[in-house]
């Protein structure tokens, strides 16, 4: 009933507790061609949740407080994603670059009153990972995000954009047999209406592996940059 001192949430309405019914299909084609490693795939997705119970937002001396009233709704949902990669095997290395696009149809209530939304998010994505050299190995992701959300109450529909950039790089160097040193990195940036945030981690790793007894030990230096809010 309390996730936070300044929301209320009550999951049932009056005794009725939730019912939901969920219809959702997928398809998708594959294609692996192992003369030049060379893959990609498409995939689509529909789906539609059935509820009986709403939710209704509204303050309350400067509270939320969330409750449930007795009314069926539905959420509507569809995405679509691609992506197409190669392994180069002279280098080691695998690299693919993804799209995703995805859209959500609901209904709720805001003061008592119905509200419409409907949210649009698409991403594009890059993968690169190496293994050329027998001292390194070197694993690199970025995404790239946008989207949407519109607003319909009173009759009026208003607007909010957001964005966000994540990376993600994992360097492990081997000094010396049975030792490894590994730079972890996250980055994610988001920033939605006129709110922005940076938000970096770095983690360090060192190991030795006791290979006559098959035994790790492991030593970890955790959120290097002292990072405090995310």
């Amino acid at each position: 009933i309390l996730l936070s001192p300044t929301n209320l949430n009550l999951p049932y309405s009056n005794g009725v507790l939730a019912q939901n019914k969920a219809r959702n299909g997928a398809i998708g084609i594959e294609y692996r061609n192992p003369l030049n490693n060379l893959f990609f795939n498409i995939r689509g997705r529909v789906g539609s949740t059935t509820n009986n119970l709403m939710l209704n937002t509204f303050l309350d001396n400067g509270n939320t407080v969330s409750e449930y009233i007795v009314r069926d709704n539905d959420i509507n949902t569809n995405g679509q994603s691609f992506e197409i990669g190669k392994y180069f095997p002279k280098f080691k290395t695998n690299a693919s670059v993804s799209f995703s696009n995805s859209n959500t149809k609901s209904l709720s209530m805001n003061n008592s009153i119905v509200q419409r939304t409907k949210n649009n998010n698409e991403s594009i994505s890059f993968k690169f990972n190496n293994a050329y050299f027998s001292w390194m190995s070197l694993d690199y992701t970025m995404s790239y995000g946008w989207g949407k959300s519109i607003y319909t109450y009173l009759g009026d529909d208003s607007n909010i954009k957001s964005n966000n950039w994540t990376q993600n790089l994992n360097l492990i160097f081997y000094p010396i047999e049975n030792h490894s040193i590994g730079l972890n990195w996250d980055q994610t940036n988001f920033s939605q209406g006129g709110q922005s945030f940076q938000n970096p981690f770095y983690d360090l790793t060192y190991q030795y592996t006791w290979a006559k007894k098959k035994i790790d030990f492991e030593v970890k230096w955790l959120n290097i940059a002292n990072t405090k809010v995310y």
